[in-house]
């Protein structure tokens, strides 16, 4: 049995309305890359069981390469980057939600709602929430691994999953060791690894634990959600 989390404690109170996610699941950027691994992930994503409700909360990927790149050679700063690399989220949720009839791109909750009553995956086009609510920092430290994570918490997800282009975090940049099981606080002191470096006292403080998978093996995220231990790295929180 799961811990309860800070979430859970929010959404059990009167005034608030259960959006009943198994998790919210980031969809690495990364992954856009490879045409077909992003439309394996797709057909899973659509091939998952009714009660296993997800919300899809996707990452930078090639457009925020481009941008970044043209940034730099603009000398452009983080005041313009920044928005710009929040929109580029928009266009990989936009492009992914075209993969697979089964996902919705929405732009806010109600839109998830409403995707979710009608039986499909909502696949979150965030940037215009990100730069709304205005709590992030602007710097490069935080990343859409973060960002996910908060907006699990937001809609009170059981769990935050992300795929990635590797197997999960490890022990180092040079050991090929997957770290099956890490607690916030060591994934905190080992600084960015294949997550960034704001995603454990995040967790920590909310509560929540996490995954990371590689999403060049979707069924690994099937396996997850139908209460599997897949090849991956899991995140604990202290709290």
């Amino acid at each position: 049995m799961r811990a309860r989390t800070v979430a859970d404690e929010l959404f059990s109170g009167p005034g608030f309305v259960e959006f009943g996610l198994a998790a919210v699941v980031k969809f690495g950027g990364s992954l856009l890359a490879d045409v077909n691994t992003a439309k394996q992930v797709a057909a899973t994503f659509g091939s998952l069981p009714d009660d296993q409700r997800i919300l899809v909360f996707p990452g930078g990927g090639p457009t925020d390469n481009v941008i970044e790149m043209l940034a730099r050679k603009a000398g452009l700063t983080g005041a313009t980057i920044n928005p710009a690399c929040m929109r580029a989220l928009d266009q990989t949720g936009i492009l992914l939600a075209a993969l697979h009839p089964a996902l919705s791109a929405v732009e806010t909750f109600a839109e998830a709602r409403a995707a979710l009553r009608a039986g499909q995956i909502p696949v979150l086009l965030p940037g215009r929430l990100i730069l709304a609510l205005d709590v992030f920092t602007r710097d490069d430290i935080i990343t859409s691994d973060s960002l996910g994570a908060y907006f699990a918490f937001l809609v009170g997800a059981e769990r935050y999953v992300v795929l990635t282009d590797v197997d999960g975090v490890f022990e180092s940049v040079q050991s090929q060791r997957l770290i099956r099981q890490i607690s916030t606080a060591k994934l905190t002191s080992m600084g960015a690894t294949s997550v960034d470096r704001c995603l454990g006292p995040l967790l920590d403080a909310v509560g929540m634990a996490a995954w990371v998978l590689n999403g060049a093996r979707p069924e690994r995220l099937a396996e997850l959600l139908g209460g599997g231990e897949p090849l991956g790295t899991r995140i604990v929180p202290e709290r």
